[in-house]
């Protein structure tokens, strides 16, 4: 079964339960997997496994959480290089964590999509935010507004060489000063 999930990657589930079984706190859950949660308060880290305490299991010594199998640390990064490869996008981040996941997964793949160019070029376009016009103000000097145009801006552009400059006006009037 969980050779089944892992048959597209580099990882198999001899690597995973090795794996597990190196790690301290996942080869800890499987001592309390196997022997019971204790009754005290664990540590912040075990917390997300704690709160699926019920939904876990183990099959040919992998962990799952559901029907995902919970990578340890080291094959991590092999299965996001694995699920990039399958030209992922940050939609597809939902249909990767269906079969695998590990806490933390679903930051480390939008870091993965952040870093990478090629998925950043290939990423649609974000939605054009719609105009919202300002509404007409019903008395003089009820909407003013102010531009500041600092001294490196002037400068720059020709103006008088590092003096800063504001300008403002009154809407309704039209006036500008």
């Amino acid at each position: 079964m969980v050779n089944d999930h892992l048959s597209s990657t580099s990882v198999n589930a001899s690597s995973i339960k090795e794996w597990t079984i190196k790690d301290p706190l996942l080869s800890s859950i499987v001592i309390y997997l196997r022997s019971g949660w204790p009754d005290q308060q664990l540590d912040k880290e075990y917390q997300p496994n704690v709160a699926r305490k019920n939904e876990l299991d183990m099959i040919d010594g992998c962990l799952l959480w559901s029907s995902r199998v919970i990578i340890p640390p080291p094959g991590r990064e092999l299965i996001l290089q694995d699920l990039h490869e399958t030209s992922w996008s940050q939609s597809d981040e939902g249909s990767s964590s269906s079969y695998v996941w590990w806490t933390g997964m679903d930051a480390a793949i939008k870091d993965r999509i952040k870093s990478c160019p090629v998925c950043q070029e290939s990423r649609p376009s974000p939605v054009p935010a719609p105009l919202h016009p300002w509404e007409w103000p019903s008395q003089p000097w009820s909407h003013i507004h102010l531009d500041f145009a600092g001294p490196g801006v002037l400068a720059r552009g020709g103006g008088r060489g590092g003096v800063s400059e504001r300008g403002g006006g009154d809407k309704k009037r039209r006036w500008d000063e």
